[in-house]
């Protein structure tokens, strides 16, 4: 790998406690649902949850 150049890019989804959920499961599933969204907005971002995220799953 002498002489290669290595690039990285990093999708974070950020749900917020009490505000996205009470409990592990629900905070983990919205953070996953934020992170997707991310990636799908062009990757290397960030994004908060947000309830209108799960209204377009639900909507698909």
């Amino acid at each position: 790998m002498i002489g290669k150049n290595i690039y990285t890019t990093t999708s974070i989804g950020i749900a917020l406690v009490p505000d996205d959920g009470n409990n592990v499961s629900d905070i983990i599933k919205n953070a996953d649902t934020a992170m997707y969204k991310a990636k799908s907005e062009g990757k290397n971002r960030y994004v908060f949850f947000s309830n209108e995220m799960i209204e377009e799953l639900e909507k698909k």
